[in-house]
C-alpha cells in the first residue's frame, strides 16, 4: 500500500539512512574542535576545596593503665573508654588531664600526688586533681592540696563517692565542646529588671522590696536621694533593712584598699608650717617671751654698737615694769605669811633678788648704749 511518500522500497530506504548516518558523522568533530577552541580563550578556574571542621580528639576517654582496679571506672558508662600510655591518669581531651587521688592514700603517701604534678608539666590547659574524699579526717589534707592547687595551677575536684568521680570524669569529655552560655550570668534586657537587679545587690533586699521602693519614689534618683525615714514608710523595710540601703547608697567607693586609706590620711593631717615670721618678728616676741636672742651688732669706726628697733624697747620696758609691779607689795602691805617663809628660807630669796638685780643691771645697760 502506498503511503503519502510514495512508493520507495527497502534497498532505496537503507542507503538514505546510512547516508545521512555518515553525515552527522563527518559534522561532529568540527562541533568539538570549534568548543574546545572557545573553551581555551576563556581562564581556567581551580575548584576551591571545603574546609572540613578536624575532630578536637579521639572520640573514647584515654585511661592510664595505672587506673585498672579503680572503683571509679565501673561508673563511667556514658562514654567509652580505652587504656593508653599517657602521663595523666585520665584524659578526657588533649587539652585536659586529670590526676586521680585517694585521701587515705595521700594520708600514706604525701609525696605521690607532686611527683604526678611535676611529671605533666605545661602540656595542658586545664589540669585537674580529683580527689576522692574517702576519709574522715580531710579538713588539713584538703587545705594542703588547695595550697599545692594555687601554686600550681591547679584545678581541685572533690568527689564523695567512687560514682561521683566516675560522673564527673564524663562531663569533662561529654562537655568539651559546649559553650560557657549555661553558666553565665543572662544580663536583662528591660529596664525594670536591670533596676531590680541593681537594688536586690544590697544584702537583705528582695525583689519584692525592690518593686516596693520603685512604686513608692518612681525614680533611682529619688530613691537614692531619700532619707531614712521616708524609706521606712515603705512596707517591708525595716530600720535594719533601711539603713544598709542607705548605707550602699551614700558611702564612697573602695577603691585601692590600703593604698586609699593612707591618702585619705595624709589629706585629713593638718600640716603645720615651720615659721613664717621674719627676724625682727622673731626677735620681738623671743623678747616678750624673755629669751635671750641675738643682739644686732654694727660697728662704727671699731666701736662695736648694739641696734634696738622699737619692738625691743617696748618689749625691754615691758619688762621692766613688769619687775617693778612683782616687787611693789599689794596695798602698801605685806603678807606676814610671805614675811614668814621669806625668813624660812633665805638662800632662796637672796638668790632671786641677786637674779633680779643682774637683769635690771644688764637693761641698764642696754639703755645707755
Amino acid at each position: 500500500m502506498d503511503d503519502d511518500y510514495g512508493d520507495i522500497d527497502d534497498a532505496a530506504f537503507a542507503a538514505v539512512a546510512d547516508a545521512t548516518e555518515k553525515a552527522h558523522l563527518a559534522s561532529r568533530p568540527n562541533t568539538v574542535a570549534a568548543t574546545t577552541a572557545e573553551s581555551s580563550k576563556q581562564p581556567v578556574v581551580q575548584p576551591v576545596p571545603r574546609k572540613i571542621q578536624k575532630a578536637t580528639g579521639p572520640s573514647s576517654i584515654v585511661v592510664n593503665t595505672r587506673q585498672k582496679g579503680n572503683p571509679l571506672l565501673p561508673y563511667i558508662k556514658n562514654t567509652p573508654w580505652e587504656y593508653g600510655d599517657i602521663p595523666a591518669d585520665y584524659l578526657p581531651n588533649p587539652r585536659t588531664a586529670m590526676l586521680f587521688l585517694s585521701l587515705k592514700y595521700h594520708r600514706l603517701h604525701p609525696e605521690y600526688i607532686y611527683t604526678r604534678i611535676k611529671s605533666l608539666g605545661q602540656a595542658y590547659t586545664l589540669r585537674v586533681v580529683l580527689v576522692l574524699v574517702d576519709t574522715e579526717q580531710h579538713s588539713d589534707p584538703l587545705k594542703e592540696l588547695t595550697k599545692a592547687g594555687i601554686i600550681h595551677s591547679l584545678t581541685i575536684m572533690l568527689a564523695w563517692s567512687p560514682a561521683e568521680a566516675g560522673r564527673y570524669v564524663e562531663l569533662y569529655k561529654a562537655l568539651e565542646n559546649t559553650p560557657a552560655t549555661m553558666i553565665k550570668e543572662r544580663q536583662k534586657e528591660d529596664y525594670m529588671g536591670r533596676v531590680e537587679d541593681v537594688i536586690t545587690s544590697v544584702k537583705g533586699v528582695n525583689k519584692t522590696d525592690a518593686l516596693g521602693l520603685i512604686m513608692m519614689f518612681g525614680s533611682m534618683r529619688a530613691a537614692i536621694n531619700a532619707s531614712e525615714q521616708q524609706v521606712e514608710l515603705i512596707p517591708g523595710w525595716g530600720e535594719k533593712k533601711t539603713r544598709r540601703w542607705c548605707t550602699a547608697v551614700r558611702e564612697n567607693f573602695r577603691v585601692g584598699g590600703a593604698l586609699l586609706k593612707k591618702r585619705d590620711e595624709a589629706e585629713n593631717e593638718t600640716i603645720v608650717p615651720l615659721n613664717l615670721m621674719n627676724d625682727e618678728e622673731r626677735l620681738a616676741l623671743n623678747r616678750r617671751l624673755g629669751i635671750a636672742g641675738p643682739a644686732r651688732v654694727k660697728q662704727n669706726e671699731g666701736v662695736e654698737t648694739i641696734e634696738l628697733d622699737e619692738d625691743e624697747v617696748q618689749a625691754m620696758i615691758e619688762m621692766e615694769e613688769e619687775e617693778r609691779r612683782r616687787k611693789m607689795p599689794q596695798d602698801g602691805k605685806i603678807d606676814t605669811a610671805s614675811a614668814a617663809k621669806q625668813k624660812a628660807a633665805p638662800s632662796t630669796t637672796t638668790t632671786t633678788t641677786t637674779t633680779e638685780d643682774g637683769v635690771m643691771a644688764a637693761l641698764a645697760k642696754l639703755r645707755k648704749q
